[in-house]
C-alpha cells in the first residue's frame, strides 16, 4: 500500500496521516517491518487535492507503476519522482511547461538538496537511506498533537 499527504494541505491537516503511520510502525514492529507491505510519501509545499495552482510543490507521481513494480516484480519504492505542473483554471495542466521536480522519500525519510545545482531539478536532490528527519517534531507539530 502506498499513502501519500500533502504537508500543506489547508483542509486536511498532514499531522493525522503522521500519526496514523507512527501508530502503524509502532503496532508493526517499526519502519522497517512497516516498510515491507506500507510506504508513505510526503508531498512538500503541495495543497489540498494536488493543489491546481495553490503551493508550490509537487503534486504529481505515477502511483500505478509504483503499485506494479512493488506487486509485480518486488521493488518497492523508497523514492518517487513528483513533479508540479502549472495550473490553469481547471486544475493541473500536463501541456504546460514543468514547474519543478524532485524526489519523495519513504516516511521517515526527507528528500536532500545537494547544495549544487537548480533547486527546481530533482536531479539535485536525494533521498538518504536510514534518515529519520521526518520524525523530529518541532514546537507547531507538538502544539497540533503529532504523537512521538
Amino acid at each position: 500500500m502506498i499513502l501519500w499527504v500533502n504537508l500543506s494541505d489547508h483542509l486536511l491537516t498532514p499531522y493525522m496521516s503522521v500519526n496514523y503511520y507512527k501508530n502503524l510502525a509502532k503496532t508493526f514492529g517499526g519502519y522497517d517491518k512497516l516498510h515491507k507491505n506500507i510506504r508513505m510519501f510526503m508531498f512538500p509545499g503541495t495543497a489540498h487535492c494536488s493543489g491546481g495552482g495553490i503551493g508550490e510543490g509537487p503534486g504529481s507521481f505515477d502511483a500505478l507503476s509504483a503499485i506494479e513494480a512493488w506487486v509485480e516484480r518486488g521493488q518497492a519504492p523508497d523514492s518517487l519522482p513528483a513533479t508540479l505542473y502549472k495550473a490553469n483554471q481547471f486544475g493541473v495542466d500536463f501541456k504546460r511547461p514543468l514547474g519543478r521536480t524532485m524526489p519523495l522519500c519513504k516516511f521517515p525519510e526527507m528528500a536532500r538538496y545537494s547544495g549544487e545545482g537548480d533547486v527546481k531539478d530533482g536531479a539535485n536532490w536525494s533521498c538518504v537511506p536510514g534518515d529519520r528527519g521526518m520524525l523530529r517534531i518541532g514546537e507547531s507539530g507538538r502544539q497540533a498533537g503529532v504523537i512521538d
